[in-house]
Order: C-alpha cells, then sequence, then structure tokens
C-alpha cells in the first residue's frame, strides 16, 4: 500500500517481563526492544523456562512507549511473530496481546485482542504465531503526542515440575510502527476496514 513520507516517530520504553510458576525468578532483559529507526522499534527475545511445579505458570510481557506527531490519516501498527516449544505431552499454552492508545484530550481507545483462545497449543512446537494491528487517526485532526502499551500474555497449564517452555520471539519478528498518510487511491481501501486493520508485513 503506497504511502507518503511521515513525519509521526515512535519512541519504545525497555522491556519489563514478570513469570510466575517457574524455577527462574527474574529473567532480566531476555526480552529487548531496539530501534530502527525514528518511525520503527522492534522487539525480540528467547527464553527455554522451567515448571517449577504442577501449578499453572504464567509469562507477562509489557511493553510501552510514546507517539509523536501523528498528523490525520496516519498509522500506528503493530505486527507479531512467535512461537512455542514445549516437552510436555499435556501442557497447554494459552497466549493473548492485547494493545491500547492514550490520547489526550481524545482518552483511550482499546484495540481488539488477539489470543487462541479455545484453541490452546497442545503440541511439542506451535509453528510461528504471527498477526498484525494498526490504529488510524481518522479524528480529523493532528495528535501531538500520545502513548500506547502491549501486553503479551502466556498461561501454561497441565504441566508437571522440571517440564520446560521455551518462548521465542525472533529477531525482526514484533514490530512497532507508524506510517505515512495513505494515497489517495488507498484511502478508499481503507474506509472498509475497521478501526484496527488486520495486516501482515515482515521486514
Amino acid at each position: 500500500m503506497p504511502h507518503n513520507s511521515t513525519a509521526a516517530t515512535i519512541a519504545v520504553n525497555p522491556v519489563t517481563t514478570q513469570i510466575s510458576g517457574f524455577t527462574e525468578e527474574n529473567i532480566g532483559s531476555t526480552y529487548a526492544s531496539y530501534f530502527v529507526n525514528p518511525q520503527l522499534a522492534k522487539i525480540y527475545g528467547t527464553h527455554q523456562f522451567t515448571a517449577a511445579g504442577s501449578t499453572d505458570a504464567e509469562i507477562t510481557i509489557d511493553v510501552n512507549g510514546s507517539i509523536s506527531d501523528l498528523v490525520n490519516g496516519e498509522e500506528i501498527g503493530l505486527d507479531y511473530e512467535f512461537s512455542f516449544t514445549q516437552n510436555s505431552s499435556v501442557g497447554s499454552v494459552f497466549w493473548s496481546i492485547a494493545t491500547q492508545l492514550h490520547i489526550p484530550v481524545y482518552g483511550s481507545f482499546a484495540g481488539p485482542s488477539a489470543s487462541n483462545f479455545g484453541d490452546e497449543v497442545t503440541t511439542g512446537n506451535s509453528g510461528s504465531i504471527e498477526g498484525s494491528e494498526s490504529y488510524t487517526n481518522n479524528s480529523g485532526s493532528n495528535i501531538e503526542s500520545a502513548t500506547f502499551t502491549a501486553v503479551i500474555t502466556v498461561q501454561w497449564s497441565g504441566i508437571e515440575s522440571g517440564d520446560t517452555l521455551t518462548f521465542t520471539v525472533p529477531n525482526n519478528s514484533i514490530d512497532y510502527k507508524v506510517d505515512g498518510v495513505p494515497e489517495p487511491s488507498s484511502i478508499l481501501l481503507l474506509s472498509f476496514g475497521s478501526l484496527l486493520l488486520l495486516r501482515r508485513k515482515r521486514d
């Protein structure tokens, strides 16, 4: 989809990860963020977790940041791809990702959540799980500043002590970005989208 150049910029803060039910107490900066350019930031990381017992275990990855100078018609995008590998024959992995945009004066906008509810991962290897979400500024006004949050939650159940789960976010696989104003030929296509348009883009 063609775009004009954008003046908007994006900044992502350091990623924070919280875990429970694993032998590890703190995994530090295993999952991290880095900047490609003022319009694009990425998240990556991988870790093998070990179950501390037969109780459910959980991983929560929190990302937040800011958007500046988003003109009317520009997009804020989130692309994601990750995978799970487990050695438990009975373990079940549930994941969800939720995003929210906070704009002064306009308030907060919750995007639709993506999850595998009802289709939990029960195989040894999940394969690639991927998707895309975006928000288009159709307010009619430029947004000088805004903040955003994204939370990835992983719940692992049906496990025994010593079972392992590897959660992998490859390099270049979670992107936070701002895109320019679509060319006139693309605006018609955007009008048929919802608040968050599903699309996929890999760099």
